[in-house]
């Protein structure tokens, strides 16, 4: 079974933006999408890449074309 192993959360990124860019740059496996919700506060859901376990990449260049892409 895979495991979890680091939760991103892609700010004021859309749901379907993230899953695109993750098929084009991770490929179809190691990774999943959900969302977080904020209390409180209007109701914007940005999204949760979730990285598994099973990434084909190493997790640090992973890492690093996520904070390029949404920092």
């Amino acid at each position: 079974m895979n495991t979890v192993i680091k939760r991103v959360v892609c700010k004021n990124a859309d749901q379907t933006e993230v899953a695109e860019w993750c098929r084009r740059i991770i490929g179809v496996e190691g990774w999943g999408t959900s969302v977080q919700i904020a209390d409180g506060k209007p109701y914007h859901l940005d999204p949760v890449l979730v990285l598994y376990s099973n990434l084909d990449r190493p997790l640090e260049h992973i890492e690093l074309m996520i904070t390029l892409r949404w920092s």
